[in-house]
């Protein structure tokens, strides 16, 4: 009974894996080379052939990364989520627009065409405006708190969150240290990091988690684990981030 139950659950979840990696590469795929965009044969074969290699590669490159923990599988796997997913969501928004233009009697393959080139161009823009968000120091945000019964002493005190550095596969040792220096630079009361701190052991992210031995602060300096220490070693974090006070 086990055995059967467990088969039936890996059978579920293959055909649920399958059906999902087969809609977020082959539409867009879809949208991009066969529908109705006539490109010539040599761009759709190299279109093609560029699918079917990230459509194969991508479970790899995620048990690798992700299980195995091997960074640069762990780099090019997620990058390869990320593109295809915005490339997903804006070519469901481009078949959308061919609604718009076969209304307007825009045929092929000037239809396909346009809506292939717009797909195409606004995922580049999004893509690279989401890197650059991703790899910036985070902007200071200041909100004033209200607590009843709080303290007189407390009264107009500052405190500063950090939370999901997420410190992983792509080293930012460098963006750490210049998100430490904004913290010094805001002359807190009390500094706080409140969890997922990074993705993997203390000895595989030491080195990015380093900069935060730097955080000064008056009252404390306090650390909240998050769910993301549970994947890799919640113990070892707390110990480490005791060490670094």
């Amino acid at each position: 009974w086990c055995d059967m139950k467990r088969t039936r659950w890996l059978v579920g979840f293959g055909v649920i894996l399958t059906t999902v990696l087969g809609l977020l590469f082959g539409v867009p795929w879809w949208t991009l080379l066969a529908a109705g965009t006539r490109w010539p044969t040599p761009v759709t074969a190299v279109g093609t052939g560029l699918f079917v290699v990230a459509l194969a590669g991508f479970p790899v490159l995620m048990f690798q990364g992700h299980f195995r923990h091997r960074d640069l599988a762990a780099r090019t796997g997620d990058t390869l989520l990320g593109v295809a997913w915005v490339l997903f969501v804006w070519a469901l928004f481009g078949n959308v627009l061919r609604v718009g233009l076969a209304v307007a009697g825009v045929a092929d393959p000037t239809r396909s065409r346009v809506v292939a080139l717009a797909v195409a161009v606004v995922a580049a823009a999004v893509v690279g405006v989401g890197y650059v968000e991703a790899m910036r120091v985070p902007r200071v945000k200041r909100v004033d708190v209200t607590i009843d019964r709080l303290g007189a002493g407390l009264d107009g005190a500052t405190v500063v969150l950090l939370t999901d550095t997420h410190y992983g596969p792509i080293d930012r040792s460098r963006w750490s240290a210049a998100v430490v220096a904004v913290v010094n630079d805001l002359d807190a009361d009390i500094v706080c990091h409140t969890g997922d701190i990074a993705d993997g052991t203390v000895a595989m992210r030491r080195g990015q988690a380093a900069p935060l031995g730097q955080v000064r602060a008056r009252l404390a300096r306090a650390y909240v684990t998050g769910n993301h220490e549970y994947m890799g070693e919640a113990d070892g974090w707390l110990e480490h981030l005791r060490e670094l006070g």
